[in-house]
């Protein structure tokens, strides 16, 4: 930006969503509203689920997650499925990484499986162990919902959960991001009541979206105490409405000056059409669906805002917006 008698520099930031606060170097300052989404995943599947049922990812078992989690100072260290033939409640002989262990009431809370995860803590003032389970690349959309259920043992028990490793190097643990009933995502924050099955929902879409996950990792980490632990996971989920395809839409020309009377084609994603419209409100299930170029005819500028339209009726709640400037 050129100012009278020197340059400006323009620092923006995101102050709220889709809100841009914008100031110069000499004290100037202006906002605007984003009336579109520009987003682009960073992978192509956004949902998982394992209860390690039969059939279902089993994941990998005693695997210490050396990157991004690691242990210290804990012995007896083990995270494998139980498998039981009993279901929740019952009492059935367990068997851990390969090791029987007593019976004792393990049932899972659906099915005949679920995730153990135990061990001892040795140093009260600080302790802990991260166990990468599944190695999987999936997406963070905008609406996902990551969950699970915990069935402590015993209190220390309590200070086991979930965690992820992005492919940025960052962790859940360290996100920032809250569960949906507002409790803190460490590992260490106590979760669940004794004995009994708890769900724990994150609405990990709010804070982590177009990331990518690598690794589901389950831990124990807690500075309060030593001691036993052991708790029970069951049936996690990551799950997404939007479809992979939704952010596939395609537009050209992609914006910017066009001539009068220019065409502008969308493609739909795989299996969906599109919805759009040239009043500068989002789609709904009412707007046009795209099935023809769309003229723009009046001079000035022009915007177009379109969605996928799923196979079932649904709408995505992603839009999309394009700004044309339609000249002579």
């Amino acid at each position: 930006v050129s100012a009278e008698g020197g340059s400006a520099r323009l620092v923006a930031a995101l102050s709220a969503p889709g809100l841009l606060r914008m100031r110069n170097d000499i004290g100037d300052a202006c906002s605007a509203v984003a009336n579109s989404v520009s987003f682009r995943p960073a992978a192509d599947r956004f949902t998982f689920e394992s209860g390690w049922e039969e059939g279902q990812p089993q994941g990998a078992a005693d695997q210490i997650a050396t990157r991004g989690g690691g242990i210290r100072a804990v012995s007896g260290q083990a995270c494998a499925p139980v498998v039981t033939a009993a279901r929740a409640g019952a009492r059935a002989l367990r068997v851990t990484a390969g090791r029987t262990t007593r019976s004792s009431p393990v049932g899972a809370r659906a099915g005949a499986r679920a995730l153990r995860v135990t061990g001892n803590a040795e140093d009260p003032s600080y302790s802990y162990v991260y166990f990468a389970v599944f190695e999987e690349t999936l997406g963070v959309a905008p609406d996902s919902v990551l969950s699970y259920w915990i069935r402590p043992a015993n209190e220390r028990g309590q200070c086991v959960g979930i965690d992820l490793r992005f492919t940025d190097g960052t962790t859940l643990r360290d996100s920032g991001g809250k569960t949906a009933d507002g409790q803190a995502l460490h590992p260490g924050n106590t979760r669940g009541v004794i004995g009994e099955w708890t769900q724990v929902v994150i609405p990990i879409g709010r804070f982590a979206a177009g990331k990518a996950i690598e690794a589901i990792l389950f831990a124990y980490d807690s500075r309060a105490a030593g001691g036993p632990f052991e708790a029970f996971i069951d049936d996690v989920k990551l799950e997404s409405a939007l479809l992979a395809n939704a952010w596939n839409v395609g537009i050209e020309p992609p914006g910017g000056p066009v001539a009068t009377g220019a065409l502008v084609t969308l493609t739909p994603p795989e299996g969906a059409s599109v919805r759009y419209t040239l009043d500068g409100t989002n789609p709904t299930v009412e707007s046009p669906r795209y099935d023809a170029p769309i003229r723009l005819d009046k001079p000035g500028t022009q915007e177009i805002r379109y969605a996928a339209e799923w196979a079932d009726g649904r709408l995505s709640p992603l839009v999309f917006g394009r700004l044309f400037g339609v000249g002579p």
